[in-house]
C-alpha cells in the first residue's frame, strides 16, 4: 500500500513537472538524466569488478597473471604480453601465500626484462646522438676532440665520445698516424736499433746494393719481417738489420734498405721512408 502511494505520488508530480516544462527543457533534463544514469552505471561497474578482484584468490591471481603475460604454469615466455595487468594481479599475492615464490620469480624476471629494454633503448637513443656528433664533424658542422684506434680489421677508426662509439675513419685518423710515424721516424734517424728480422735480403747484395722494401709488425706492433723483393720468400733468412727509424710501427711501413759492407763490416741497414 505504501509503496503504490510512493509510485502513484511520483506519477504525479512528473505529469505536473511535463506540463509546466517546455520540450526544450525537457531535452536538457532527459540529457542530464541519461548522462548521470550512464555515469552511475559505469561507477557501479567499477565497483563491483574492484570487489570482485579483491576477492580472487592467489591462486586466481597467479593463474590470471600467467594468462595476462601468455605462459601456461612453469614456463616462461621471452616477453610479457600484458605487463601492466600481469603485475597488477601478481601484486595482490600476500607474501605468507604458498604462491608468492612463483610470482616473485615473475615479477623479478620481467623487472630484468624491463631494464634490458630500458638499457637498450638508452643505447639506441645514445648511439643515434653519436651518430649525428660524427656526421656534424665530417662535414664541418662541428669541430669536436676525437680519438684514435685500430679495428679487429687491421683498419682505423675515430670516435668523438671518448671511445663509446667507433666509427670508420674518414682519413683525420690516418693523417694523424703518419705524422706520428713522421715524428718518430726523425727522431730515431739520429739513433739506430737493431733487431733481428725474417728477410729475404742476402749475400746476393752487390756491396752498396740498395732497394725499397716493406716492413711488416708482429702481434706486439715491432717490425718483425723485411720484404725487398716482390717475387721471393720473405723468410729465407733471420739475420740482425740495423734501422734507422722507429721499430716500433704496428703496421707496414716503407724503409730504404742498403747492404753496407767493407774490409770490418758486412751488414744491412734500413732507413724509414714514413
Amino acid at each position: 500500500m505504501v509503496l503504490k502511494r510512493i509510485l502513484s505520488g511520483i506519477a504525479l508530480g512528473w505529469t505536473r513537472f511535463v506540463k509546466r516544462t517546455s520540450s526544450s527543457e525537457l531535452v536538457i533534463v532527459g540529457f542530464l538524466s541519461l548522462t548521470a544514469v550512464i555515469v552511475i552505471s559505469a561507477y557501479m561497474v567499477d565497483a563491483f569488478e574492484d570487489l570482485k578482484f579483491h576477492r580472487l584468490s592467489s591462486a586466481e591471481h597467479l593463474k590470471r597473471a600467467q594468462d595476462a603475460c601468455g605462459m601456461s604454469a612453469g614456463k616462461f615466455t621471452k616477453d610479457c604480453i600484458l605487463p601492466s595487468e600481469g603485475e597488477r594481479q601478481l601484486l595482490e599475492i600476500p607474501k605468507s601465500a604458498k604462491e608468492w615464490e612463483t610470482a616473485s620469480k615473475i615479477l623479478i624476471r620481467d623487472q630484468e626484462v624491463s631494464l634490458k629494454e630500458a638499457m637498450r633503448e638508452n643505447a639506441a637513443q645514445a648511439q643515434t646522438l653519436s651518430l649525428a656528433q660524427m656526421q656534424k664533424n665530417i662535414h664541418g658542422q662541428a669541430k669536436d676532440d676525437f680519438i684514435c684506434a685500430t679495428s679487429k680489421q687491421e683498419k682505423p677508426i675515430m670516435s668523438f665520445d671518448q671511445g663509446r662509439f667507433w666509427w670508420t675513419d674518414d682519413g683525420r685518423c690516418a693523417t694523424q698516424l703518419q705524422k706520428i710515424r713522421d715524428a718518430d721516424a726523425e727522431h730515431s734517424s739520429y739513433l739506430s736499433t737493431t733487431i733481428r728480422v725474417d728477410t729475404d735480403m742476402d749475400s746476393f747484395w752487390l756491396p752498396a746494393e740498395e732497394r725499397t722494401c716493406q716492413t711488416y709488425p708482429d702481434n706486439e706492433g715491432k717490425v718483425a719481417v723485411v720484404a725487398c723483393n716482390e717475387t721471393g720468400s720473405h723468410r729465407d733468412h733471420n739475420i740482425p738489420v740495423k734501422f734507422w727509424g722507429g721499430v716500433n710501427r704496428g703496421t707496414m711501413s716503407n724503409w730504404k734498405c742498403r747492404r753496407e759492407k767493407d774490409l770490418l763490416r758486412d751488414e744491412f741497414e734500413c732507413r724509414a721512408l714514413n
